[in-house]
């Protein structure tokens, strides 16, 4: 009778269990219910107090096991735990933001970007030189950069620089260097002007002591001839300008009102006392130390067209009417007193300007109205012969020297 007590509960265990448990634990259970049923036999043992109890308690502890199941399913997914989820040393959950970086693991910086800045210049940047044959002197310019400098003379006729920036002077004018340094990893390209200005006095002539203590010889001294030679020659022509001849060869200061052609001009050339505006124009070109083969020394007008035209620099009339040769600043102008006559009378040309049809002609002239004068001129670009109404004269046409 226990026997089949203890069959009875022992099934009824395995029941309880296979509602709540998975297959392989049910088996499992039924499998261990069949051994202890078995030992049960093999040990002789029958009914007990003893027994009894330890079956009570073993059928209680079935139904303890079955209360616990029913209260925790493991088959419910609200009860059940992901396995992936992570916890920390105290069970809870960590923060996957939180990974720790491997210390190991290479890290990459990168590399700081390099702006190049603009080169800051420092040295002068105008030059103001008196005016001597090939001199040189070295151009005090500098720069932060480490790029390379590199030198160029705007007017090599004025002054050359070299790669150094060694300068040798060449002419009096004006010129401008540029100075370029390279681009380079930490500096831009920049470009720098220097300006330079050669100029010189007019050159010291052996002039009469009655003509040193003019104003016109102080005018011509302090003169600072910083422009090309033709503006130069205009400069010398235009100090001269109000100068007018004496009737005395002891008066030459040019504040004499004479009229016997006595003048500082007649007097260098050698030829004083005679007609003087051809010695005006080589006057001029000799204190301005113009080569001989530029303009030549001669005393008469006529002299001076034959020179210039064996040269093959003149320009007539017809040529400048019609614009074919538009007459530049130290051109030399010449007159005649009748139409295709020879020449008679010449001067310097300061300016031309064309506008319409007329050519407005200014000239500083010798021995206009026995004195130095400034003129203006205007005439018809329809006029044929050149004739100038208001001074009762024709225009021959204009040499144009070949100034360096």
């Amino acid at each position: 009778m226990m026997r089949r007590r203890m069959m009875t509960g022992l099934m009824a265990f395995a029941l309880a269990c296979s509602l709540s448990m998975p297959t392989q634990a049910v088996q499992a259970a039924g499998y261990e219910t069949m051994i202890l049923a078995e030992s049960t036999d093999s040990t002789g043992q029958t009914e007990g107090s003893e027994q009894t109890d330890s079956t009570e308690q073993t059928s209680g502890g079935s139904d303890s096991t079955v209360s616990r199941n029913e209260e925790k399913d493991p088959t419910d997914p609200s009860e059940q735990k992901d396995p992936t989820e992570a916890t920390t040393e105290e069970g809870n959950p960590t923060d996957s933001s939180t990974e720790d970086t491997d210390p190991t693991e290479p890290t990459t910086e990168e590399e700081p970007v390099i702006v190049p800045i603009a080169p800051t210049w420092s040295g002068k940047t105008s030059y103001t030189v008196k005016y001597a044959k090939n001199r040189k002197f070295t151009l005090n310019i500098k720069t932060d950069s480490d790029g390379k400098l590199s030198y160029k003379s705007s007017n090599t006729a004025i002054a050359k620089v070299s790669s150094t920036g060694q300068v040798t002077i060449k002419s009096t004018g004006s010129c401008t260097f540029t100075v370029k340094v390279a681009e380079t990893e930490h500096y831009k390209a920049a470009t720098k002007k220097i300006k330079l200005t050669v100029w010189k006095r007019t050159k010291a002539l052996s002039f009469s002591a009655s003509y040193r203590k003019s104003s016109y010889y102080k005018k011509m001294t302090k003169l600072k001839l910083t422009g090309t030679t033709a503006a130069n020659m205009l400069k010398i022509a235009r100090s001269q300008v109000g100068y007018h001849e004496s009737s005395s060869a002891s008066n030459l200061t040019g504040s004499s009102k004479g009229k016997k052609n006595y003048t500082e001009f007649g007097r260098f050339y050698g030829l004083n006392g005679e007609p003087w505006c051809a010695m005006f124009v080589n006057w001029v070109a000799r204190v301005n130390d113009v080569p001989l083969t530029v303009i030549p020394k001669e005393c008469a007008v006529r002299y001076y067209w034959n020179d210039f035209q064996q040269m093959k620099r003149t320009h007539t009339w017809s040529s400048i009417r019609t614009g074919a040769y538009q007459p530049q600043k130290g051109d030399i102008i010449f007159y005649s007193y009748s139409y295709k006559a020879d020449t008679h009378h010449i001067g310097y040309v300061e300016k031309v300007t064309y506008t319409g049809s007329n050519v407005r002609i200014k000239v500083v002239e010798g021995n206009k109205d026995n004195a130095v004068r400034r003129i203006t001129m205007k005439v018809s670009r329809t006029n044929k012969k050149g004739y100038v109404k208001s001074r009762k004269i024709y225009i021959t046409g204009v040499a144009s020297p070949a100034y360096q």
